[in-house]
Formats: C-alpha cells, sequence, structure tokens
C-alpha cells in the first residue's frame, strides 16, 4: 500500500516537472523570439503558449535592458573623455 502512494506521488511530482519545464521553455523561447523579431504580443503569445501579460513584461524588460546597453561606459570611453 505504501509503495502504490510512494509511485504515484513520484508520477504526480515528475508530470509537475515536466509541465513547469515546459512553461519555462515556452516563457524564454518568447523571450527570444521578441527580442529578435518586430511582432505584436498577441502572435508571439499564440504562437508560444505564454499569456500576454508576461509577453508585455518580457517587451518592457528588452526595452529596458537595450536603454542600459546604450547608457554603458567603457574604460576607453572614461580615458578619452579625461584627456
Amino acid at each position: 500500500m505504501e509503495q502504490d502512494w510512494m509511485e504515484k506521488f513520484r508520477a504526480e511530482l515528475l508530470e509537475d516537472m515536466k509541465k513547469e519545464a515546459r512553461q519555462e521553455i515556452a516563457e524564454e523561447m518568447a523571450r527570444i523570439y521578441l527580442e529578435t523579431t518586430d511582432y505584436d504580443d498577441e502572435p508571439i503569445s499564440e504562437r508560444f503558449g505564454v499569456p500576454i501579460y508576461k509577453i508585455e513584461q518580457f517587451r518592457e524588460d528588452h526595452k529596458k535592458w537595450q536603454f542600459a546597453k546604450q547608457l554603458e561606459i567603457t574604460e576607453e570611453q572614461l580615458f578619452l573623455r579625461t584627456m
């Protein structure tokens, strides 16, 4: 009896882990697709099965990252400014 319970629990846990992994992969694929294409949020959401609010969040994060990247100051630029 205890063995059956453990097997059932193990199977449920494995299934939950698979679902979570699929969702994480879908979200990462949507993020990559968003960063490399100019599609609207809705088609990306439909294609990868990720909620639109997450796509919007990914888009905002990407915009912030691009802005931070533009502000990045390298050592070479600092050296040129001090001369």
